[in-house]
């Protein structure tokens, strides 16, 4: 390497590393605003986007997971409360998507998981849930309104695909009307 690229080089690393630096720090400042405010999920997506584009940044895993558990123990807290109200459907969607999103966590920083409370309150709404969407769907089909159908037994599918016999009937919600 020659000697007249060398500061060429060197500025162009110093760039990088204080490019590097100041993402990092903007970003732990933006997250702990938002914070502040107890928008966890959305410091939680901040620090999710950083880590898919730069993994391994000890500070930002450590604010991911931080502000992780603060939404996961809204999560568990709103979960309780449309379970007290019996909205079987809020406390089955919602759970749902506050698992998809410990799974993204977990991506990048382990051992986050939802307490046992709650996947308890989960389990014994999902059960309730589906039979009634099972019972719906098949309410659907008999009035041949396929497309309502279709939606129900694909809902289910999204919880539980092998939940009786959901996928025979997710079939002839989908062929059906094809043959009338």
């Amino acid at each position: 390497m020659k000697l007249k690229n060398t500061p060429k080089y060197f500025i162009a690393l110093l760039l990088l590393i204080t490019f590097s630096c100041s993402v990092k720090n903007s970003t732990l400042k933006k997250g702990a605003e938002m914070e502040k405010l107890g928008n966890f999920k959305q410091a939680s997506e901040l620090y999710l986007g950083v880590l898919y584009r730069k993994p391994n940044l000890p500070e930002i895993e450590n604010a991911l997971r931080r502000s992780a558990q603060f939404y996961i123990s809204e999560s568990a807290f709103s979960i309780a409360n449309k379970n007290e109200k019996g909205d079987k459907e809020g406390v089955v969607n919602e759970y749902y998507n506050l698992n998809n999103f410990v799974n993204q966590v977990n991506a990048f920083t382990k051992n986050l998981d939802i307490d046992q409370q709650t996947k308890a309150i989960y389990n014994k709404n999902l059960d309730q849930y589906l039979v009634g969407q099972y019972d719906l769907g098949i309410k659907y089909l008999s009035e041949q309104k396929f497309r309502e159908a279709e939606d129900v037994f694909k809902d289910i599918s999204r919880f539980n695909p092998d939940y009786k016999d959901s996928q025979k009937q997710l079939s002839i919600a989908v062929n059906e009307p094809v043959y009338l």
